[in-house]
């Protein structure tokens, strides 16, 4: 069984019925692309998720439907490795846990974020980095 299933079966044991959770993971539109960094600067990347069909044979960028393991060490941080994963499987999780899907949100940046960060602000206001599931029991 892998640990989002136990993580489920854990949530589904200690829930009462109709009581509701919310689980925010990862969103694979961003974190499935292909990352390309700035050789001459580790602080510019690119993140490309499609395809280049004038390539013979088409190039393409980023796994959206497959699982993509992610490993970060943020500044003063330890290591983390999470992993990106389609939707559809996320949903089927869980359905398959026996939950009742209330509600999927792709939350945007909040407005104070356009004065603290600007670019963050640019970019995750069209592409979200989370998504959060409301379910019930």
């Amino acid at each position: 069984m892998t640990r989002r299933e136990l993580v489920l079966r854990e949530l589904k044991r200690v829930l009462k019925p109709g009581e509701q959770a919310q689980i925010s993971v990862v969103h694979p539109i961003k974190w499935a692309a292909e990352t390309k960094r700035d050789r001459n600067n580790e602080g510019k990347m690119s993140f490309l998720m499609g395809y280049d069909t004038y390539a013979d044979p088409p190039l393409v960028y980023g796994d959206y439907l497959n699982a993509t393991q992610i490993t970060q060490k943020p500044q003063g941080y330890p290591e983390i490795t999470y992993w990106s994963r389609p939707i559809s499987e996320w949903l089927k999780i869980i359905w398959e846990a026996g939950f009742q899907l209330l509600a999927f949100e792709e939350p945007q940046p909040i407005p104070e974020t356009q004065e603290i960060d600007p670019d963050y602000w640019v970019i995750h206001s069209k592409i979200p980095q989370f998504m959060i599931f409301v379910i019930r029991k």
